[in-house]
């Protein structure tokens, strides 16, 4: 048989003492206090690693998106013939080998980047930029192999200062000739 001890037992807890039963208004308070404490320190956490990650994210889509463009353009490049340059650099004239005719590589006003009229980069980014271009010996005919540098500057959209990235970049191209 077993011993029912005075201070465990349910009866007398009941009845006579309330200071060994149960957890009192304090303790509840404090016990509330320290998991609120932990929710909001894991909660912290959890948001700065979602904020770093969309960051991440985001630097890696305008890497993706201006690698690509600029791939595109300095193959085309490497293959034409360079006819021109605008006075301010934001218009390259080239002629590819393939019969398309001449045409512009153009840094827009509105942060877009053109070819042949048309917008190829993202709406979600802000290119800027400029061509310069070198020609050998100095000279002004443009028939001879020359050396174009693109310079850029590419942004996510919309400037979210947790979320924006910001790449710039200059990449140099020289033309083979046909």
């Amino acid at each position: 048989m077993k011993k029912t001890t005075e201070r465990n037992s349910p009866q007398l807890c009941i009845k006579n003492s309330y200071k060994s039963c149960g957890f009192t208004l304090i303790e509840i308070l404090v016990g509330i206090a320290i998991f609120a404490a932990l929710v909001l320190v894991v909660g912290g956490i959890f948001m700065s690693f979602a904020t770093s990650q969309r960051k991440a994210k985001t630097i890696q889509d305008v890497q993706e998106n201006a690698r690509f463009i600029v791939e595109s353009m300095a193959k085309e490049i490497r293959m034409s013939v360079v006819n021109s340059l605008s006075p301010d650099g934001k218009t390259l004239s080239i002629t590819p080998p393939y019969g398309e005719g001449t045409f512009n590589y153009q840094f827009g006003a509105d942060s877009k980047l053109y070819r042949r009229g048309y917008a190829i980069s993202s709406d979600n980014l802000a290119i800027t930029g400029r061509f310069n271009v070198i020609k050998p010996g100095g000279s002004e005919d443009f028939s001879k192999a020359t050396l174009v540098t693109i310079v850029m500057r590419v942004e996510s959209l919309p400037k979210n200062v947790a979320s924006s990235a910001v790449l710039e970049l200059q990449v140099s191209v020289s033309e083979r000739g046909y």
